[in-house]
């Protein structure tokens, strides 16, 4: 250049002065200098960019992480807002989770009754745990059929690392399940997600003086994710709720009662604050309610889950009380009787509504 402003050659700058040898004006000499003294400037500021990228690494991280809790406190709903309590807020779904559909193969599939088999499938990270919240669930599609998809509640423990567990029944009908049972092998991949309609009640669910879980079939799976996080499953779960549970579930048979181990066993280990009732519509009637081994595990035979016998495991008196809690899951024909539709959040219909529950006071899983 001719006017003196700097020159890049072979990588390295220089400065041609010829025309301020010509031109000895004070105005084109400053200009000069400022000119140079900006590019001076623009050169540190590019230098101090280079050297300090573990500084830049540092903040964003520092950012996201704090993106992430306004998540989860959005998350948490308004019960927690203007709490002093200390609590324990459920980290939200990792983000492989966040709207995307990521393959995840299947490990293992394990038969733990004549239609139903409980799925491992391996994270993205063997270093890490699934990290959804409790309670929420996953969607699962088919890679070649996005329009197959499916809601399944992990049943794994929240601190295993590297998989999950899915309980899925086969139905005959059921185009999801049967490619599941059917066709899955050990290493074929399926897609998984999360939408903000899949994060439902989370711990520690406004701290209810009770909770009345009502359950069918597999739509156990909440209800023991739920009852992994109230009674902690590890000794660093935060686990200081006084929260009495009564779980009232419905099967055929007493041969269709998933996960029932694991459910006895927390009962065992907490029968102040937890009791279990089974009610079986296939068994053989005798008209009365049978104990166990223990008087807080109970079995009904020969009934369906109805506004009565509501009234006789649970009492009116229960259900009318303004800090008790309702959670439904089952098939669409046990949300109409019990609830009302399942899409219907804001209406409680069936058996409930007759003992005044509020929608806020009904979850439909």
């Amino acid at each position: 250049m001719a006017d003196g402003r700097p020159m890049a050659a072979g990588g390295t700058i220089y400065y041609q002065t010829a025309q301020h040898n010509r031109d000895n004006s004070i105005e084109s000499l400053r200009l000069y200098h400022l000119e140079l003294y900006h590019w001076m400037m623009m050169r540190g500021v590019l230098r101090h960019m280079l050297t300090s990228t573990v500084q830049c690494v540092s903040v964003m991280i520092l950012l996201m992480t704090v993106m992430e809790m306004d998540q989860v406190h959005a998350i948490s709903g308004d019960s927690h807002q203007g709490s002093k309590d200390t609590i324990c807020l459920e980290r939200r779904s990792g983000p492989w989770l966040d709207g995307v559909p990521t393959p995840l193969p299947l490990l293992s599939k394990t038969r733990i009754s004549r239609d139903t088999s409980i799925f491992r499938f391996r994270l993205p990270d063997f270093g890490e745990p699934l990290g959804i919240g409790v309670c929420s669930c996953l969607l699962a599609s088919l890679p070649h059929d996005r329009n197959v998809t499916r809601p399944y509640t992990p049943i794994s423990s929240r601190h295993v690392k590297g998989y999950f567990d899915l309980l899925v029944k086969r139905y005959p009908n059921g185009t999801m399940s049967r490619a599941l049972h059917d066709e899955l092998k050990p290493g074929d991949p399926i897609l998984f997600w999360q939408i903000p309609f899949n994060i439902k009640e989370q711990y520690p669910f406004g701290k209810p003086k009770t909770i009345v879980m009502l359950a069918a079939g597999t739509g156990i799976t909440p209800m023991y994710q739920a009852l992994q996080r109230l009674f902690g499953d590890r000794e660093k779960d935060c686990n200081d709720l006084e929260t009495k549970v009564y779980l009232i579930y419905g099967c055929r048979t007493a041969g269709d009662a998933y996960l029932r181990k694991e459910i006895e066993s927390i009962q065992r280990m907490y029968p102040n604050r937890f009791s279990i009732v089974y009610v079986l519509s296939d068994e053989v009637d005798t008209g009365t309610s049978t104990g166990n081994n223990d008087d807080g595990i109970k079995t009904v035979v020969g009934q369906h889950m109805n506004k009565e016998l509501l009234e006789h495991v649970c009492g009116s008196r229960l259900l009318k009380q303004k800090d008790c809690r309702v959670w439904v899951c089952g098939p669409p024909s046990f949300y109409n009787d019990l609830c009302g539709p399942r899409e219907q959040t804001s209406t409680v219909g069936g058996a409930l509504r007759s003992f005044g529950l509020k929608p806020k006071q009904v979850i439909k899983f």
